[in-house]
């Protein structure tokens, strides 16, 4: 028999708060097997259905059924729970809309037809104006009886196409969204809008390069987690195209560390990552206004090991074309937060990559 011991999850890193964490537990309870697990690859709708109505038939409260829907989960629907910030859910409310918001748009519907096949592969690589006149003269095209289907199928291609939460939280609020709110949605921002990066900065920086270096061009979102302070520390890097599309999730442990060392391993991390995969223009995002001022020379780094690390990013800096560092707002820094929390649960050292979107 192995004596490897059972993965404990620390309770000080739980996304549900005190009071639904600490609520009393049902040792003895077992899941209905109806209910299933979910790996985040189909319908989550289904899933929340079959759990609430199965649930229904106990005397339960809340609190347990938050606790006992994370237990439906596995795979990537279990990394999405355990990547939540901590203390941040409250009530199953909050963490079904969490958790639709997070995988609607991996909804697999039935076979498109042949002419929305045909249909998406023309606009994958369109503009959104250009988007939304061929969805309209799709849609009109649609016998009645089929127009619901091809709205669905044109919806989770926006979605994923555009990829940030934000909106397809906007779009999975309506019970059952026309093609007028899709059509409104998409002319109502930019993919530079859609991921919060319409900055000053990042706009002249993209303003700057010629056409011929945007495929050598990034966008790096980098973050640094703690639990504790000091304590054990996770570094987080997101790597944009610079239309906002998506293209690395990158996380690192970095054993027990203070905030601000957390913060400039993570703006290490992603710097050498970018220049691993052969990026030569970079435009670089973070909440922290110590990495931000101190790489802009603005402010004095005080102890030697923050000169020491503000030299390393300036050493990388210098390998790049061009360099920019923009401070950005918490709230907007949610991916890289989300792979900070991740990196949390690697061991010192240990780094994980995950390549999303080419």
């Amino acid at each position: 028999m192995s004596s490897t011991k059972p993965y404990i999850f620390n309770e000080d890193t739980s996304p549900f708060i005190w009071e639904v964490s600490e609520f009393f537990r049902l040792d003895k309870f077992l899941i209905p097997k109806n209910i299933g697990t979910y790996d985040g690859t189909t319908d989550p709708d289904d899933h929340i259905f079959v759990f609430a109505q199965t649930m229904g038939f106990y005397c339960l409260s809340e609190h347990n059924w938050c606790r006992l829907f994370v237990t439906t989960l596995r795979g990537e629907a279990r990394m999405w729970f355990i990547g939540l910030p901590p203390r941040s859910i409250s009530s199953f409310e909050q963490l079904v809309e969490s958790f639709r918001t997070k995988f609607l748009h991996n909804v697999k519907f039935q076979k498109p037809t042949n002419e929305t096949v045909n249909m998406t592969q023309q606009i994958s690589h369109n503009s959104v104006d250009e988007f939304v006149e061929r969805s309209i003269e799709f849609q009109k095209t649609v016998p009645t009886d089929k127009q619901d289907l091809s709205m669905r199928q044109l919806l989770s291609l926006f979605i994923n196409w555009i990829e940030p939460d934000r909106v397809v939280k906007d779009f999975s609020t309506k019970n059952d969204p026309a093609m007028e709110d899709l059509l409104n949605g998409a002319r109502s921002f930019t993919i530079l809008d859609a991921v919060h990066i319409k900055l000053p900065e990042t706009e002249t920086f993209i303003e700057a390069l010629p056409r011929s270096a945007y495929s050598y061009a990034c966008i790096l979102e980098f973050h640094g987690a703690l639990k504790g302070n000091p304590g054990r520390a996770g570094a987080g890097v997101v790597l944009r195209a610079i239309d906002g599309c998506l293209v690395y999730r990158v996380r690192g442990g970095l054993g027990n560390a203070t905030p601000q060392v957390a913060e400039y391993q993570a703006v290490i991390l992603g710097l050498r990552y970018a220049l691993k995969k052969g990026f030569r223009h970079i435009c670089v995002h973070g909440d922290s206004k110590i990495v931000y001022m101190q790489v802009n020379s603005l402010w004095k780094a005080k102890s030697q090991n923050m000169v020491d690390m503000c030299k390393v990013v300036k050493e990388l800096k210098e390998k790049f074309l061009s360099f920019q560092i923009c401070h950005i707002d918490r709230e907007k820094n949610f991916e890289a937060d989300t792979q900070a929390n991740l990196g949390l649960l690697l061991k010192e050292g240990e780094v994980e990559e995950e390549v999303e979107k080419i």
